[in-house]
């Protein structure tokens, strides 16, 4: 075990050393970044170029005090439903095509363009029986909800915010796994192209080179990871306080620790998959078509983890746990929305012994099957 380990050792400082200290690395690094400048700037173009749609405002032309009635019901009903959810009321407007209220407060009359009728009628004729209601009592009319809280329920839903916490977190997860475990696949192509996997397997034994890059490309991904959450924690600064994410349920100081250690875990999970699959492959255009059905395949993988989140006990939620592959995010949803720790660990060294299971699946077909060309010629 010490040999085996010493070895794995050498080779992943090997593979880390010539992956960072290379002038492509700096590419990999902003590599993510380009997709969200384009699309930042694509959104900005479009929302520059976009039209209002039909019906946003209205213009009023009635006697002042119905025209004072309809703006105050409809502030009002917007501080309940939100500014966008109602159109906005103008005394004056210089558009020609803008939906026109007429008439008097008991009669109203809506001229606006066929699009934006069905949309208008509706939003208007609650505005007017706000004022309606309000001008019959002489003041404004408060919504009294009285809050109380259930103690009958059995089953106790998931709380809503941490629930796209735990979505979030699964997301983050599968984006970086998919972003960055592809690498496995075509890894060892190159040292069987070149022959240097007859030697690194003359000299330390197949499950080390196999363990070797597996930790070598996880701290690969790792720096990689953490050049881009510094730069996301800068950015957090600046965000107003209403962005600002909710307390998972075992506090944020664990949560994180989880995160790091489940990327860790569903990235070697998959990059062991990845790399024993990719080692059979005999040149780049056969990795280049096994790439496609992995990838539908962790898409799969990432479905049923998410089919996971609202039942994180039901069948699906066990089921996502128990499976090697989803366990990760399974767990780390769960470490959103519940408090209790002792599963996370149970799960994290479940995860281990399947990563164990799997490199030595891998490392034995590799050698069955890659080098027996090798061991056969040498044989009297």
């Amino acid at each position: 075990m010490n040999r085996l380990l010493r070895s794995a050792w050498v080779i992943a400082r090997r593979d880390y050393v010539a992956t960072v200290w290379s002038k492509t690395f700096i590419l990999f690094l902003i590599g993510p970044l380009l997709p969200l400048l384009l699309g930042g700037g694509y959104g900005a173009i479009m929302a520059s170029q976009s039209r209002p749609p039909p019906g946003r405002s209205v213009q009023l032309i009635m006697a002042g005090p119905d025209s004072d009635a309809l703006i105050a019901a409809r502030a009002a009903l917007a501080e309940r439903l939100g500014d966008g959810a109602l159109p906005r009321l103008q005394r004056e407007s210089d558009s020609k095509d803008q939906p026109v209220l007429t008439g008097t407060l008991d009669k109203p009359v809506l001229a606006a363009p066929a699009d934006a009728l069905p949309r208008l009628s509706g939003r208007i004729g609650l505005i007017v029986d706000r004022a309606r209601a309000e001008r019959a009592t002489g003041h404004a009319l408060p919504a009294q909800v009285t809050i109380t809280t259930r103690t009958d329920v059995e089953t106790e839903r998931p709380d809503d915010s941490r629930l796209d916490l735990a979505r979030g977190a699964q997301f983050v997860l599968f984006f970086l796994t998919m972003l960055l475990a592809g690498m496995m696949i075509s890894n060892l192509v190159e040292e069987k192209s070149s022959k240097v996997i007859e030697l690194l397997a003359a000299a330390v034994p197949i499950d080390a080179v196999f363990l070797g890059k597996l930790i070598g490309m996880l701290c690969v991904s790792l720096t990689g990871v953490a050049v881009w959450t510094s730069g996301g924690i800068a950015i957090a600064g600046f965000l107003p306080p209403q962005l600002a994410l909710p307390a998972p349920a075992v506090g944020w100081p664990i949560f994180l620790a989880l995160g790091i250690l489940y990327f860790a875990t569903v990235y070697l999970l998959i990059g062991a998959l990845y790399l024993g699959i990719g080692a059979q492959a005999g040149s780049v255009r056969e990795v280049q078509t096994l790439s496609m059905p992995l990838t539908m395949a962790q898409l799969l993988v990432f479905g049923l983890a998410s089919a996971s989140v609202t039942e994180p006990n039901g069948t699906v939620g066990l089921l996502a746990t128990i499976i090697p592959w989803t366990s990760p995010f399974a767990m780390i949803a769960r470490a959103a929305q519940m408090p209790v720790l002792w599963p996370h660990l149970a799960a994290l060294v479940w995860q281990i012994a399947a990563l164990a299971l799997m490199i030595r699946i891998g490392a034995r077909m590799f050698r069955r099957n890659v080098l027996k060309s090798g061991r056969s010629s040498r044989q009297p």
